[in-house]
């Protein structure tokens, strides 16, 4: 059996401040679910031509995460398959939860071995009295403009993946957490499209894609960076859906093929974009321009944790 890296961050390749700022992220994370997930324990060394190294890789964003090989992959599989949420409740759900659930087994479509999705759960039903009163309300076509810096509602998920055969690997959030646990199991949310847009075809895809064609390192970087905090607004649950109710009335019978194409562009197309100017650990700069009904802005907003 391969075993444990005395010292994680012994790596042949040294991780930046801010793939450590990523692992930081991701142990804190895990550590707060029942039992907690010590993810230091489950990172193996390997040997190489320049000696013994920690399997290590914290990626400088938590939705790229952290790669490792763990030395008994099974034993992280089956601690992932055990954790529960302050509820009692389990904290991740993967396919062994429900085999014939086509709509989550194509959201693991890309995961190399078994997967595991954090699931949003509603707190349990409390008295009514003490649900405090909200002392007024925020149309949610406003709240949109903003970006999500202030958004007070704002769901991400972890996503594990572990090859229980190779033993590699991969543990990171999702900045557009989807999946919704029910009483009579899970179901997907809008946000899926979210999510596949933003962070597997552009974040992902589109930006290995075009980082694989370039040859000079500087440009691998800016181009990685540039990508990584840029953004499409859809419809979600951080912006309270705003837009889709204007993108569905869009929808109507196509007259031609033409006509197909831009029906589906207004429904599917995106309702914004954001770019992130400065981020950090407690801190964000983002400019956000929206174009819903006609009405278009560009707004600047500061948001963090002081």
């Amino acid at each position: 059996m391969t075993a444990v890296a005395p010292d994680i961050f012994k790596t042949e390749k040294p991780i930046s401040d801010r793939g450590m700022s990523t692992f930081r992220a991701i142990k804190a994370r895990l550590a707060t679910f029942n039992p907690p997930v010590f993810i230091e324990r489950h990172i193996a060394e390997e040997q190489t031509p320049r000696g013994k190294f920690s399997t290590l890789e914290a990626h400088d964003s938590t939705l790229d995460g952290i790669n490792f090989v763990a030395p008994d992959p099974k034993l992280l599989a089956k601690e992932f398959h055990n954790i529960t949420d302050q509820w009692g409740r389990p904290a991740l759900t993967s396919m062994k939860e429900d085999p014939g659930h086509w709509a989550l087994k194509a959201s693991f479509g890309k995961t190399v071995g078994t997967g595991w999705r954090e699931p949003w759960r509603p707190a349990p039903r409390g008295s009514a009295a003490s649900v405090p009163k909200e002392s007024g309300t925020v149309d949610n076509l406003f709240r949109m403009r903003f970006g999500d810096t202030g958004t007070p509602i704002r769901f991400t998920a972890l996503h594990c993946a572990v090859d229980e055969i190779g033993g590699r690997c991969n543990v990171h959030v999702d900045e557009s957490g989807f999946v919704l646990a029910l009483p009579e199991g899970v179901s997907l949310t809008l946000d899926m499209y979210d999510h596949i847009i933003n962070e597997l075809l552009l974040k992902t895809d589109f930006r290995d894609w075009l980082v694989g064609k370039m040859n000079n390192e500087t440009a691998k970087t800016i181009v990685k960076e540039v990508i990584q905090r840029l953004s499409f607004q859809f419809p979600n649950a951080s912006n309270g859906y705003a837009g889709l109710a204007h993108n569905i009335n869009a929808i109507r019978r196509p007259g031609g093929a033409g006509d197909f194409l831009m029906t589906a562009a207004r429904t599917l197309g995106p309702t914004g974009v954001t770019f992130d100017v400065f981020s950090n650990d407690k801190v964000k700069v983002q400019v956000t321009g929206t174009q819903v009904a006609g009405d278009r802005t560009i707004s600047i907003t500061l948001g963090g944790r002081w």
